[in-house]
């Protein structure tokens, strides 16, 4: 996966952590009609906030941070996600 996106190799531990992130969402054999982390905490886990990774995504640049004729926003790429907020984890592409 990673390397037929050609990614750097500094991404590729964020890629190991979206991998368990999205393993403990999904169901096994192992808990039956259960996901790993419903069996743990109790909890069935939302998947409306997850993400293709690797997809481009564009973030906002505030106005005190660019130029006058500067865009708007800067081109990103999605990694994975955040493990103390509702965020998402990006690698900006320059």
């Amino acid at each position: 996966m990673m390397k037929a996106k050609n990614l750097s190799t500094v991404v590729w531990g964020e890629a190991i952590r979206t991998i368990a992130y999205l393993t403990n969402r999904s169901s096994t054999k192992v808990v039956w009609n259960k996901t790993p982390k419903e069996a743990w905490s109790g909890i069935k886990p939302t998947v409306t906030h997850l993400r293709v990774f690797d997809c481009t995504s564009y973030m906002h640049v505030p106005k005190e941070k660019g130029q006058k004729l500067d865009g708007k926003s800067s081109k990103f790429i999605f990694l994975g996600y955040s493990e103390v907020s509702k965020a998402y984890k990006v690698y900006e592409l320059k």
